[in-house]
């Protein structure tokens, strides 16, 4: 009797152990799937706010000032840098051969002859011709699929800093200042090598693509001296494969309801 009652015993305790390591293995597995969870969504917001960044940082390249972008630039900002008789346009020096911001219809056409020289070597992409983050698409609809083209537009966008200058200092941990997203390594020539993050800044002439719908809010036509406005698309990288961020935002450098 007593030896039937201790085989009794030994099942019992047998099937608690194995409910109870039951309990542990999905308890396991639930905590698992939350801390990817959590992983994948900080990844994402990171990468998120690495692409606005993108958006303001190409805003300060065309504009060569911080914002507010009717105001004094700020002195000592890095790229309104004057050297005797070289000019800048934004934070790009306006040269015979590398592109800078048109501002008006003469500029327009000077910096399309350079950028579509230039992208005749180039690979070949359906956004129309780019150089150094700066294009001149034939529509309003190549930026909508340039994810879908990234290997190609890579080499021919901007990264973060490379003409703004601004400075990214690098995070020692992930709760301490710095988006490791928009870290980039650039060579002697402040040429991007290695980046995450990336800009590509349309050009557009404003009557080109005016709609014959109602006239936009004032701070969105520009001046009737620079009618060029500007489609900036940012493209940040997580650290995690798979996470992307596209972003798309227009950009009128200088309204005609402020002073340029």
């Amino acid at each position: 009797m007593n030896r039937s009652q201790q085989g009794i015993s030994l099942l019992s305790v047998t099937v608690v152990l194995l409910l109870t390591l039951l309990l542990v293995l999905g308890t396991f597995r639930t905590l698992m799937f939350h801390e990817i969870q959590q992983g994948n969504n900080s990844d994402y917001q990171r990468t998120f706010a690495a692409a606005e960044a993108m958006l303001r940082d190409a805003e300060i390249d065309i504009r060569g000032r911080l914002p507010p972008y009717n105001a004094a630039s700020p002195s000592g900002q890095p790229c309104r840098t004057r050297d005797g008789n070289r000019v800048f346009v934004g934070c790009r020096e306006q040269t015979g051969t590398k592109p800078w911001f048109p501002r008006d219809n003469a500029e327009f056409d000077a910096v399309y002859d350079i950028v579509r020289a230039a992208s005749q070597s180039s690979t070949s992409t359906s956004t129309g011709p780019c150089l150094e983050g700066i294009c001149f698409p034939d529509s309003l609809s190549p930026a909508a699929d340039l994810a879908q083209q990234f290997d190609a537009m890579r080499p021919l966008g901007a990264c973060y800093g490379q003409f703004t200058q601004a400075k990214q200092p690098p995070p020692r941990l992930p709760d301490q200042e710095g988006n490791p997203v928009l870290q980039a390594r650039y060579d002697s020539l402040r040429q991007c090598r290695q980046a995450q993050a990336w800009y590509w800044i349309e050009a557009f002439r404003y009557a080109e693509g005016a709609s014959s719908g109602p006239a936009p809010d004032a701070a969105l036509q520009p001046d009737p001296s620079m009618r060029v406005v500007y489609r900036i698309t940012a493209l940040a990288q997580g650290l995690k494969t798979g996470t992307q961020v596209v972003l798309q935002s227009y950009f009128v450098p200088y309204p005609a309801s402020q002073n340029p």
